[in-house]
């Protein structure tokens, strides 16, 4: 099950992206500080939830959020800007 949202905004274009339900309960469940992630057409196709920033930076071109945030949108909307 996917669930898909978008939202354009006047001075720049928010990304609603594609999760499944287990990606959101692996994101919910964590207690790591970080994700890093990868985006294909509207989805995640690969994602890292790490407390160590600088070992990934390079693998996932600094795309990257804090996963207190994360939650905070998936328990409120069951939806991701990114």
């Amino acid at each position: 099950m996917w669930k898909t949202f978008a939202k354009y905004t006047y001075n720049n274009l928010i990304n609603m992206i594609k999760i499944s339900i287990t990606t959101a309960l692996k994101i919910i469940r964590s207690n790591k500080d970080f994700i890093f992630y990868r985006i294909e057409g509207n989805k995640m196709v690969d994602f890292t939830l790490t407390n160590d920033i600088s070992r990934f930076r390079s693998q996932y071109d600094n795309k990257f959020k804090i996963v207190s945030d994360i939650k905070k949108q998936i328990n409120n909307n069951l939806k991701i800007e990114l």
